[in-house]
Formats: structure tokens, C-alpha cells, sequence
């Protein structure tokens, strides 16, 4: 089960793939028979679509700290100021904190975040949430057994590598390792194993260096590689040099089924399967 021994949702859903550059059909996804209007809707941003900077929270009332870390960031964000739209992911606080809150400042455009909402109109649906691959990746990993005792979950896109640490339902570090999926395929496996797994196993030992320092909580020992991304040879490495317990996540260990999928399969719907596991309203920022 789980490690908060949640009961299993049922993932009801088959995959659907729409050609490159084109949008899923989400109108026949609405009228098919596990018809996407019978509960909440969530959709994702591709990961060139927004950033994530982590920032001290400034001294500013609550419903104003929004525009006020938007205006400290505004040279460091590619959306102009007057065209972002600015949320706030509060992390937990520090073990050493002398008052000071820090956040993650998620920042895309109005234009990402209204194509989205205007996509789902279109086809009759009511969208609830924008997430982001990151947070669906917390919302799996903390219903991992490993969870308990803290746990590092890291994805690859084709883009990227995807860090999380949670611990009980916390989720107290996300990173962002440049080496993605495509670089790791088309890289010679001697490079692989020279170059960019140790240069995965230096960011993966400085997230969990910042864990630990910072929140002054129990080392982790294990790592969950995401479903479809393992790389040969990195399992191997992360446990020898960062001495972490590896494994690989299967989806059919957190749902109940309807059908069997197969790691690629697991892979193409893992932030899907992420978001529609969601419980807050958003970042969990009420300002």
C-alpha cells in the first residue's frame, strides 16, 4: 500500500497520444467512456513553459507578496512583469530559521495559463487546476511507503532530470538537473558513464546536502527513479556512491488498474496520473 495506508484509486483512464505539435483531443476525451467531466480537471505545463526560483519571502503582508516578489525577480523571470502570472509554492521552515520564510516563485505568462483554460473550454470541460510536472510528481511520492522516512524521487524527462524529497507528506526540495532523457539516449556509453551519470550522482548529493543541512532532519535512503527513465548504469552508481537504496516506481503499486501498463506506458502518464492526485486547491498559498 501506501505509506499513509491510503486505499488505491483506480486509474481508469487508456493513454492517448496526440501527433507533435498538435493538441489532444480533449472533446473526445470528455464524451469517451470514462468521460473527463465527471470530476475534477487538471492540466500540466510543459516544463519550457514556466520557472521556479527559490526566494525568501520579503517583508510584505501576505496578500501583497505576490507583486512584491514579483517586482525583486523581475530582472531574473524571460515573462515581462506586466505579462507573468506569479503563484507561491511555501516550503517548510528551516531548522536555523531566524524568521525567514522562503518560497518557490512559480512564474509563467497570461498567455500559457489562458491558452490553457481556453483549450478546455472549448471542449465543453471545466478546468480546476494548472499544475506543474513537479508537483505531480510530490503527489505521488508521497504516497510511497518510502515516504515515511523521507524519500528523493527523480524523473527524466527528455528535457531534464526532475528532483523531489518529501518526508510525511512534505515536500521540502525540488530541483531541476540539466541532463535529460534525449541527452542520456544519444550520448556513447562511455560518456554516459564518465561524464553525465557522475555529474547526476554531484546534484543528487548536493539536494540531499541541502536537505539535511537546512531542515536538520534524518538522512535519506532512498531514491525512486521514475517509470520508463531508468538508465544503465545509474541505478548502480547512485547506490555506490551516494549509498542510497534504488528502486524503480510502478504505478500499479499506487492505483488499481483497469489495464496493464508497461513502463513507457507508466512514463507518458506519470504526471497525469500526478496531478489527478491532487488534494489542495493550488500551491497551497492563500494569500
Amino acid at each position: 500500500m501506501t505509506g499513509r495506508e491510503e486505499p488505491r484509486p483506480r486509474l481508469a483512464t487508456a493513454l492517448q497520444s496526440a501527433p507533435p505539435g498538435r493538441a489532444p483531443d480533449l472533446a473526445g476525451l470528455a464524451s469517451g467512456a470514462n468521460g473527463l467531466s465527471r470530476g475534477p480537471l487538471s492540466t500540466v505545463l510543459a516544463e519550457d513553459r514556466y520557472q521556479l526560483l527559490l526566494e525568501e519571502l520579503p517583508n510584505a503582508p501576505r496578500d501583497e507578496m505576490r507583486s512584491a516578489l514579483g517586482f525583486r525577480i523581475r530582472d531574473r523571470i524571460e515573462t515581462p512583469l506586466d505579462e507573468a502570472v506569479i503563484e507561491l509554492l511555501e516550503m517548510p521552515p528551516q531548522a536555523r530559521a531566524t524568521g525567514t520564510r522562503s518560497a518557490y516563485a512559480i512564474v509563467t505568462s497570461q498567455e500559457d495559463v489562458q491558452d490553457h483554460v481556453a483549450r478546455v473550454r472549448a471542449a465543453g470541460l471545466k478546468l480546476d487546476t494548472i499544475d506543474l510536472p513537479e508537483l505531480c510528481m510530490r503527489n505521488l511520492a508521497v504516497r510511497l511507503p518510502q515516504d515515511q522516512d523521507g524519500v528523493a524521487f527523480l524523473h527524466f524527462t527528455d528535457e531534464h532530470g526532475l528532483l523531489t524529497i518529501t518526508r510525511q507528506g512534505v515536500l521540502y526540495l525540488v530541483r531541476r538537473i540539466e541532463v535529460g532523457r534525449l541527452q542520456l539516449d544519444m550520448t556513447p556509453t562511455t560518456q554516459v558513464n564518465t561524464g553525465l551519470i557522475p555529474s547526476i550522482c554531484l546534484e543528487l548529493q548536493r539536494s540531499l546536502d541541502y536537505y539535511e543541512a537546512h531542515y536538520d532532519l534524518p538522512s535519506i535512503g532512498e531514491l525512486v527513479l521514475g517509470p520508463g527513465t531508468a538508465v544503465a548504469g545509474l541505478g548502480e552508481a547512485i547506490a555506490g556512491q551516494l549509498g542510497l537504496t534504488v528502486s524503480t516506481l510502478d504505478l500499479a503499486g499506487l492505483f488499481e488498474l483497469d489495464e496493464e501498463l508497461d513502463q513507457e506506458q507508466q512514463k507518458a502518464c506519470l504526471f497525469a496520473a500526478g496531478a489527478a492526485l491532487r488534494t489542495d486547491a493550488a500551491t497551497g498559498w492563500d494569500g
